[in-house]
């Protein structure tokens, strides 16, 4: 990774003591973070030097960062920079402690630290100051995906009419973490459904790597065949994006299905002396309604009871009324 080598402020101050790391340099990295090498006159054949390095390090405003891996040689070829030494105890380059911190801003204050001979401080304490990293930018194409979820069906307060319920898809799209800072920040969604695109947003991209747009209000005919895109247009002459088909429950949104029941009422109870006066089902005398309209009425047969001779029973004739939505009430 290229290194940034931006140190604006240093001040290195040595103090005489025995101890026995006495330099240390430093990188800055693209992305603002810092490696830090500390050297050591001691050798890595020295036990101590490796089983005792994780409780070593260097100390930064106060709060300690442990040395992560321990090689011999010289610090010299990792780094150009300089950030603190001391020529008291020692100048011997024979192994060197790696640490790696975050970006850390302002002015730092840097000690090492060791409960060991072979890291312990040999009288360093350096001050300075690094550049903040600059913000990363999308060299490339920041959407990486979408997904969806759905809400409650609505039938928009027309019960009746189907032509015009929608269902609430939210979408989330995933990108890279570059993609605020890079051009103007934003994005468009385009939303085919049966054939037409309807273009919605432009949105601003979220810090982070996902970013929730408004609900879109789907309209009826919307399926999982429904082809939806992401897309950016800071990149090529015609942006670039991410296209592919919406998850909706059951496969496609046909519109809210109306539940209320027709009412229906039957004929009132005759008596007749034979059975050839019984009357024939005759679903004009039956009466109905419904609330998207006229329903459907049928007779659903006759059910005989409490016969206790040829001409001495009971029928119980059954009629329902069917409405467009396939609800349905008898009567008897």
């Amino acid at each position: 990774m290229k290194k940034i080598l931006s140190l604006l402020t240093l001040m290195l101050i040595s103090v005489a003591s025995f101890a026995h790391t006495w330099e240390i340099r430093v990188n800055q990295e693209q992305d603002g973070s810092l490696t830090w090498y500390v050297q050591s006159y001691h050798f890595t054949s020295e036990t101590a030097c490796i089983t005792d390095a994780n409780q070593s390090g260097i100390t930064i405003n106060g709060t300690n960062y442990a040395i992560q891996a321990v090689f011999s040689g010289s610090i010299v070829p990792l780094s150009p920079t300089v950030f603190g030494v001391t020529t008291s105890c020692g100048t011997g380059r024979n192994s060197y402690g790696v640490i790696h911190t975050p970006y850390i801003g302002g002015t730092l204050s840097v000690t090492p630290y060791s409960n060991v001979a072979c890291w312990s401080n040999c009288g360093i304490t350096a001050n300075g100051s690094f550049t903040p990293p600059p913000p990363p930018v999308c060299s490339s194409c920041p959407v990486t995906n979408f997904s969806n979820s759905t809400g409650t069906p609505n039938d928009n307060g027309t019960p009746c009419n189907t032509s015009d319920d929608y269902i609430p898809v939210n979408i989330t799209v995933n990108h890279l973490a570059c993609a605020s800072i890079t051009g103007d920040g934003k994005f468009k969604v385009v939303f085919n459904v049966g054939g037409t695109n309807v273009a919605l947003g432009p949105y601003n991209y979220s810090t982070g790597i996902t970013t929730t747009i408004p609900v879109i209000n789907a309209p009826v005919g919307t399926s999982s065949t429904t082809q939806v895109s992401v897309i950016d247009d800071d990149f090529g002459t015609s942006g670039c994006s991410v296209t592919h088909g919406l998850t909706i429950p059951g496969g496609t949104f046909n519109g809210v299905r109306e539940t209320t029941p027709p009412t229906i009422s039957c004929p009132t109870a005759q008596t007749v002396q034979c059975t050839g006066d019984v009357p024939a089902p005759n679903n004009a005398l039956v009466t109905a309604a419904d609330n998207c309209g006229t329903p459907t009425v049928t007779w659903e047969g006759d059910a005989v009871s409490n016969q206790t001779c040829a001409n001495k029973y009971t029928i119980t004739r059954t009629y329902k009324a069917t409405d467009a939505s396939a609800n349905s009430a008898t009567c008897t």
